[in-house]
């Protein structure tokens, strides 16, 4: 991951520009798991556990969690936060969460169901606590759920909220869409900031939540701009319009660096990507002798 930008810019203004390399897919932060929609949801959006710089885990909406056999697990919830609407957060939001990721009408949560797929039973004993009963052992639940943005249980119709996917989990209106988040309407989270808008291909405008229970952020408003090509990012920085670029083009590090205007931040990614041999298939190629033979070979 590389950016560049101005320094002590929140010295200099209110506002924050920054031209990203990718585009989320939109504002729904269960529609795609991928890394620009993962960004921005983390700026609307808080998950019971979160990550530091170094991928250590922290209390995020949980301030504590303990794993009490194999496969039970307790939460202990934070206190007195709200959303960016006024609703308080409390357990049945969490599980509201978990069901949506299952019990979605936009079919698109796949990549969350994986992780919400293998509970047996979620409990709320009070509004501060939650207890969850996997189907398997799952000794990372804490870190798994640190990728799971929490919505407020407020911006459905519904009755008593459960974990009971065959009674709908209690909602008894829409399950909510994707264009219900990209038009500002259920996008109600208790992260730092909250959307003022979200126009595809031109702008996502976000204000800081006055109501955030962390610590404010620096900048009253930041405005993110797609800008998939490094040559008008760069262009862009240079000139002012940009304060700060995402994943500049390695040849232009050097005239970064030289620039006393700029700084710039690398950081490693922890992303590792490999080949893997279909041997699962008993039709698979890669199961025969020959074939592993000859693969050995060629490496």
């Amino acid at each position: 991951m590389l950016g560049a930008g101005l320094p002590g810019t929140s010295a200099m203004a209110q506002s924050l520009r920054i031209a990203l390399a990718s585009e989320p897919t939109a504002v729904d932060p269960h529609y795609h798991d991928l890394t620009p929609n993962n960004a921005l949801a983390q700026h609307l959006f808080d998950s019971l556990v979160l990550q530091d710089e170094k991928q250590a885990l922290k209390p995020g909406l949980a301030t504590s969690w303990e794993n009490d056999g194999k496969n039970r697990w307790t939460f202990k919830l934070r206190q007195g936060v709200t959303f960016s609407n006024g609703q308080p957060f409390g357990a049945q939001d969490v599980v509201f969460t978990f069901c949506r990721t299952l019990k979605n009408e936009t079919k698109v949560s796949g990549s969350f169901a994986d992780i919400t797929g293998n509970f047996a039973k979620v409990e709320t004993p009070d509004a501060g606590t939650l207890v969850i009963e996997t189907k398997e052992p799952e000794p990372l639940l804490p870190t798994l759920l640190s990728g799971l943005p929490i919505l407020s249980a407020s911006i459905v119709q519904h009755g008593a909220i459960s974990y009971d996917i065959e009674k709908n989990c209690g909602v008894t209106g829409a399950w909510p869409a994707v264009n219900n988040f990209n038009d500002g309407s259920m996008a109600i989270g208790t992260g730092p900031y909250k959307l003022k808008s979200y126009v595809r291909g031109s702008a996502i405008e976000l204000e800081r939540n006055p109501s955030y229970w962390g610590p404010a952020e620096p900048w009253a408003s930041v405005r993110f701009v797609p800008v998939t090509n490094a040559g008008p990012r760069l262009a862009g920085l240079l000139a002012g319009d940009y304060d700060v670029i995402e994943n500049p083009a390695a040849r232009d590090l050097s005239r970064i660096k030289s620039d006393k205007r700029f700084g710039s931040v690398i950081t490693p990614s922890t992303r590792v990507i490999y080949f893997q041999l279909d041997v699962a298939r008993d039709e698979s190629p890669f199961v025969k002798a020959p074939s592993l033979m000859r693969l050995t070979i060629a490496s």
